[in-house]
């Protein structure tokens, strides 16, 4: 007599009624722990050499050159002495801020993207393996590969948006929009994978699906970067403040190597949680999910 199959982790959310934030990191957390080494695997593939690449750059930003400091002295006839100091630009203080700003804006770009990519690979996975079938690294990828367009468009789309957002950003309205779309976005990688929207589609479909789930959305959205922030920052400066002497490894060499190990572990929970919250929202609402063309079968079941 065959035994009946056990439901998944993100299956049983569609018996609850609107799990609150506790109930889908509990529910993330048991997902991540079933299939760790499978999740660290997707983000590795990707997220070390770009962690290497932005190590480089941390390790190849210009040193800023010392200001040479000019002291104006007045001896006014009637009055005490004043001064003033005054810091001179140099072309060398110039193209130090021009190098260090240029590296960060290319990290910044290269992260977000990579960890767009890295969440679309494993909303696969995840979809796969919910389904009972095998998900493997490779398959990831080669279903990502099939929607890179769709995917680096849908990224295009919303980059282009946030930095018009964030100019506007010194305004009270502006800065609320743009924590909005923040949220309101967050989705995107899992709607261009799964259900095969276009480039401008996806950021509408996952703008509709949060909406009504505004805040449990926010609330989880606010306790993944927390998260993400304490554990990938505060450790590695820690570790690499007592060890580095022992180790004889230079702080920033350590420390970059550790936040590198910390992230590999750190980062798929996160994406796996923005998954979560995804299928448990689709599932909610019945919504029918259309393969994208041109991939391998990644469809969510509905219920």
């Amino acid at each position: 007599m065959s035994m009946p199959t056990r439901p998944s982790v993100t299956e049983g959310l569609a018996a609850a009624q609107a799990p609150d934030t506790g109930t889908l990191l509990k529910a993330t957390l048991r997902l991540y722990r079933a299939h760790a080494l499978l999740f660290v695997g997707v983000v590795a593939a990707l997220n070390v050499p770009l962690q290497l690449i932005t190590l480089a750059l941390t390790l190849t930003t210009p040193r800023i050159p010392p200001f040479a400091v000019s002291v104006l002295v007045r001896l006014p006839s009637t009055q005490g002495s004043t001064g003033a100091l005054t810091h001179p630009l140099t072309a060398a203080h110039i193209a130090a801020f021009a190098g260090i700003g240029a590296r960060a804006v290319v990290g910044f770009v290269l992260s977000t993207l990579v960890g767009t990519v890295t969440t679309a690979a494993l909303a696969v996975v995840i979809a796969r393996r919910r389904e009972g079938r095998a998900g493997s690294i490779a398959g990831a990828y080669r279903a990502v590969w099939a929607r890179l367009g769709a995917l680096l468009g849908a990224f295009v789309w919303a980059a282009a948006r946030f930095v018009v957002l964030f100019v506007l950003c010194p305004t009270v309205v502006g800065l609320v929009v743009f924590i909005y779309c923040l949220v309101a976005w967050a989705l995107i990688p899992q709607v261009v994978m799964l259900e095969g929207r276009s480039a401008v589609a996806a950021s509408t479909r996952s703008r509709r699906l949060l909406t009504g789930h505004w805040r449990r959305a926010s609330n989880l959205f606010v306790v993944i970067v927390v998260l993400a922030l304490a554990l990938i920052g505060i450790p590695p400066v820690i570790l690499a403040a007592l060890l580095a002497h022992a180790l004889h490894v230079p702080v920033p060499l350590l420390q970059g190597f550790l936040g590198i190990v910390i992230a590999l572990f750190v980062q798929p929970f996160a994406a796996a949680a923005t998954t979560t919250l995804y299928i448990d929202l689709t599932t909610r609402a019945q919504t029918p999910i259309v393969p994208a063309v041109g991939q391998e079968e990644v469809m969510v079941a509905t219920h």
